[in-house]
């Protein structure tokens, strides 16, 4: 189908298509709200407020939601997130949730209408979360911490350690993406200047010296 270029059609589009809208103002303006098919994903340096920002986010989304919000968190213990987000939907220090315990339960059920179900597995499987989301049919996934202790080649490598498989060099292809045929289009530091190319059309193979039997 093609898209129409009428601007008035495109803000009606992101400004009242029905969805999940942010708490965070900045972030309905800017992104409009979470609709079916929407994928998205936040990073930040650790502790630096990314469960907290969730917390805050999809207890506010919680409220607004027909169908469950599933959260799989392998993170921190999941108890410890389950009360993260009683503080940021309530507002409440943790002082203040345990001196009325029953009436900040009613409240926070109410403020998130019993949607949100927080599944905590520290080694959960795809066919887990498959098995899970064609059961509760949730409105919104969120996964937290989603490659946690499997770390990419150096996971790899020790599990070919330990299987006594014998490694001798690793490639990683990294995509940048990126092409421009105009002259003096690709910078490079000084010292490379001469070395390679200045127009940015070429693919690069860069390795260590000890690697360079591999390179070639």
């Amino acid at each position: 189908n093609f898209i129409t270029d009428d601007l008035f059609e495109l803000e009606s589009y992101v400004l009242n298509t029905p969805g999940l809208k942010w708490r965070l103002s900045c972030l309905s303006r800017s992104l409009g709200p979470l609709r079916a098919g929407d994928f998205g994903f936040v990073f930040a340096r650790p502790e630096t407020g990314k469960t907290t920002f969730l917390a805050d986010q999809i207890t506010y989304f919680a409220g607004q939601a027909t169908r469950p919000i599933i959260w799989f968190n392998n993170d921190e213990q999941g108890e410890k997130v389950r009360i993260r987000t009683y503080q940021e939907a309530l507002g409440e220090t943790l002082d203040a949730l345990w001196q009325d315990k029953q009436k900040n339960l009613d409240k926070y059920r109410l403020f998130t209408k019993g949607l949100l179900r927080i599944y905590d597995d520290a080694s959960i499987h795809k066919s887990e979360c498959e098995s899970i989301i064609d059961e509760l049919d949730p409105e919104l996934v969120v996964f937290d911490l989603e490659e946690n202790g499997m770390l990419g080649g150096e996971f790899h490598a020790q599990q070919c350690r330990q299987q006594r498989i014998d490694l001798r060099g690793m490639v990683a292809l990294e995509m940048l993406g990126y092409c421009d045929r105009r002259p003096k289009s690709q910078a490079l530091p000084r010292a490379l200047i001469g070395l390679y190319p200045d127009v940015a059309d070429f693919i690069a193979i860069i390795g260590n010296q000890i690697s360079d039997p591999l390179r070639r």
